[in-house]
């Protein structure tokens, strides 16, 4: 969150307590023309005493970034408990699922490669999650270095856009 919106990046790990929330407005170019899309960005502790919490923030969720660490190999099998819970609470026809493997800045660190994501991706979640998003999407980022977050966002955005927009107007 900090990272898309030019915030900064700190080194100091401080870990969620309930739910962090930023707001961003931004207008893209869509297939359905440029559209103004306002950003709610919830950033949720994911400590089993939240558990009960979190699931009130996915109701009605257009869309989810489902952030794995590229460094640390269990993270990824960390996002089956997360894609089940908001599948199960989003109360809502389809969502935009996007899977963020992070720290792409630490190369020499890294220990989930590009085949082990795509197999765990077409082999397990798709099946798993096509009512909710049949078009799982996967990026690598840097939250340190800003790489390919703007693009996350942008593309996550027109994907709301063109699954929800209605003709009453902007989202």
């Amino acid at each position: 969150m900090s990272s898309y919106l030019k915030r900064g990046f700190t080194t100091e790990y401080i870990p969620t307590i309930g739910s962090d929330f930023l707001s961003k407005q931004v207008t893209l170019d869509t297939k359905l023309g440029r559209k103004d899309l306002q950003f709610q960005i919830w950033d949720l502790a994911g400590q089993p005493a939240f558990d009960q919490v979190r699931k009130l923030y996915y109701k009605g969720s257009a869309g989810a970034f489902l952030v794995f660490d590229l460094t640390y190999s269990d993270s990824l099998e960390n996002l089956d408990k997360w894609l089940d819970e908001f599948s199960k609470n989003i109360q809502t026809e389809k969502s935009s699922i996007f899977l963020l493997g992070n720290k792409l800045d630490l190369t020499d660190e890294v220990k989930v490669f590009p085949d082990t994501i795509e197999c765990y991706i077409n082999n397990h979640l798709v099946d798993k999650f096509s009512n909710v998003d049949p078009h799982i999407e996967y990026y690598q980022t840097s939250a340190k270095t800003g790489e390919n977050v703007d693009k996350a966002f942008s593309l996550l955005g027109r994907r709301i856009i063109e699954l929800h927009y209605s003709s009453k107007g902007d989202l």
